[in-house]
């Protein structure tokens, strides 16, 4: 896999930079109560995941699970129309909750994101949530990674990620737009599963101009490595709709920037 950058200044770095700045002061955070919460949301957990991003100004991509238990998700309209009646009935996630609060005992900032996320995961990998997520540690940041569901019966079984298949691309130069497209086609190919782009940062990623190849690789890998490129503070949520075999999109922001910048 060959990625490189050519001729483009990457962007809003220095929010995320100035956060680790400030958080890497001896005490600034070690003493302050961290509490990260969602009430009774849809895929709480991914909420919770941008939570810790935004509290520590570092990267932390997440990917949904799958949603196919009947006490994980909900009956609902997709339409209604005037008269009242429904056009089409669909199932969505069930809300859930999450309420996590301690003091941190880490010296750095990286060390104080390992033990929130240590924290959240081991409270959501409980039998009340839905789904087993593990977390990853890569150069740059951290990976939410579902590992299990509840299925049909409700009973825990074994679940892989889109993001686990691996791909092969040609090696050729595009923009970052283009490169998220062939990215996500391949992954859909190798995977069984279709993965669209979501909500992306459309000017800096057309700005971009990167090599991207890859050789029976995964495809998180292949992911991580293109977005570190095009600029490091660029993260992910692979957001996939309720039941089997549904479609997931893949989802970019920048840490410490609104979505779409």
């Amino acid at each position: 896999m060959i990625i490189k950058m050519s001729g483009v200044v990457a962007v809003g770095v220095a929010m995320g930079l100035a956060l680790g700045a400030l958080s890497s002061r001896p005490g600034a955070q070690a003493q302050a109560e961290v509490r990260i919460g969602v009430v009774e949301y849809p895929r709480a957990l991914s909420v919770a995941v941008r939570q810790v991003e935004e509290r520590f100004g570092r990267v932390v991509t997440y990917e949904d699970g799958s949603y196919v238990a009947p006490e994980d998700t909900v009956d609902v309209a997709e339409k209604v129309r005037s008269d009242g009646t429904m056009t089409r009935r669909r199932r969505e996630m069930r809300g859930d909750s999450i309420d996590l609060v301690y003091t941190p005992t880490g010296a750095s900032v990286d060390a104080q994101v390992g033990e929130a996320l240590a924290r959240l995961i081991a409270q959501w990998n409980r039998p009340a949530h839905s789904g087993r997520f593990r977390v990853d540690r890569v150069k740059g940041g951290y990976h939410v990674v579902p590992v299990a569901r509840k299925g049909q019966s409700g009973s825990a079984e074994p679940y892989t990620s889109p993001l686990d298949a691996t791909i092969t691309i040609s090696s050729d130069e595009r923009d970052g737009l283009e490169a998220m497209t062939v990215l996500a086609e391949a992954i859909s190919r190798s995977s069984g599963r279709l993965v669209v782009e979501g909500t992306m940062p459309t000017k800096l990623l057309k700005q971009a101009k990167v090599v991207l190849g890859a050789d029976d690789q995964p495809a998180r890998e292949i992911l991580w490595k293109l977005l570190q490129a095009i600029d490091p503070a660029l993260s992910w949520q692979v957001l996939c709709e309720a039941g089997e075999d549904s479609m997931c999109a893949i989802n970019i922001h920048h840490v410490g920037a609104a979505d779409g910048e």
